[in-house]
C-alpha cells in the first residue's frame, strides 16, 4: 500500500494518472474527490474492509495500490492512523516550486469561489495567509504556508520514517520519464514499464504568465531562505525552480 500524501497544486493528479496506468498499480477511485479516509479517525474506526470496499471496487491481482489525498500531508496524525493499519505502507511527496504553486493554489480558490481579493491584496499588502477555513478539509488560502514545504515533511518522517518517503520534483517529473521510473523502482513495481500517456501533461494552467512582476519577484523572495533550507536537508537538486 502507498500513499500520495500532497502537496496540493504540485502535480499529484499527473502523478495519479501515470501511476494507474501501470498495470500492477491500482488506485483508489474515484481520482476526485479525494478519500481522505485517515484525516478522521471516526473514518478509521469503519475499519479496513470498509475502506477497499469503498475505494478499490475492481480490484483484481495487481501487486501494489494506491490513493492519493493530498490533505494528508498537513495531518501529520493521518500518518499514524494509516501505519497503524498499513504498517509497511510507503508515502509519495510531490514538490513544485513555491512560486508557482501559491500562484496556482490562488487561482483554485478563485475559480472555485473560496478567493474574493485580488492577487495584489493576497501577496503584495498582506504578509500572511488567511487562516479560517471554507467547509474544505484544509485551508484554501495557505498560499505560503503551504509552499513550505520543509516543517510538513519533517513532521511526518518523524511519524512513517524518512525511509518510507519518496520525494519527487514535479519539474523533473514531466520533463523525465526515467525519473517516473524511479518512482516504480520506489513501489517495488516493473519500472521498465513505459507510460502509454506519458507525454500527456497534466492540466496545468500557465496563470503565472498573467501575474505582476512584483507579486512574483516578492514570492520568490519570500521562498528562497526555505528553499535552501529544504535543498540542504534532503539534497534535492531545485535548479528547476529558478524563474
Amino acid at each position: 500500500m502507498f500513499f500520495i500524501i500532497g502537496a496540493q497544486r504540485c502535480g499529484t493528479t499527473y502523478l495519479y494518472k501515470q501511476l494507474d496506468a501501470h498495470p500492477e498499480i491500482f488506485m483508489a477511485k474515484p481520482i476526485t474527490p479525494e478519500p481522505k479516509f485517515f484525516i478522521r479517525e471516526d473514518s478509521v474506526s469503519l475499519g479496513k474492509q470498509y475502506y477497499f470496499d469503498k475505494y478499490f471496487k475492481g480490484l483484481k491481482e495487481e501487486k501494489k495500490i494506491g490513493e492519493k489525498s493530498t490533505s494528508y500531508i498537513e495531518y501529520p496524525e493521518s500518518g499514524k492512523r494509516i501505519m497503524s493499519i498499513f504498517d509497511k505502507a510507503k508515502f509519495i511527496i510531490v514538490l513544485r516550486n513555491p512560486v508557482k504553486r501559491a500562484v496556482s493554489n490562488f487561482f483554485f480558490s478563485k475559480k472555485n469561489g473560496l478567493e474574493t481579493r485580488t492577487i495584489k491584496e493576497t501577496f503584495i499588502d498582506s504578509d500572511e495567509d488567511l487562516h479560517y477555513y471554507s467547509n474544505t478539509s484544509v485551508s484554501p488560502y495557505s498560499y505560503l504556508k503551504r509552499g513550505i514545504y520543509l516543517p510538513f515533511i519533517k513532521k511526518y518522517s518523524k511519524i512513517v520514517g524518512q525511509e518510507k518517503i519518496k520525494i519527487i520534483l514535479f519539474e523533473e517529473l514531466i520533463q523525465n520519464e526515467k525519473y517516473l521510473q524511479e518512482v516504480y523502482k520506489f513501489l517495488d513495481v516493473n519500472e521498465n514499464f513505459s507510460t502509454p500517456n506519458f507525454s500527456t501533461k497534466v492540466n496545468q494552467a500557465e496563470e503565472i504568465e498573467f501575474v505582476p512582476n512584483n507579486v512574483i519577484e516578492k514570492l520568490k523572495d519570500y521562498f528562497e531562505t526555505h528553499n535552501k533550507l529544504l535543498a540542504n536537508e534532503y539534497d534535492l537538486k531545485l535548479n528547476l525552480w529558478n524563474l
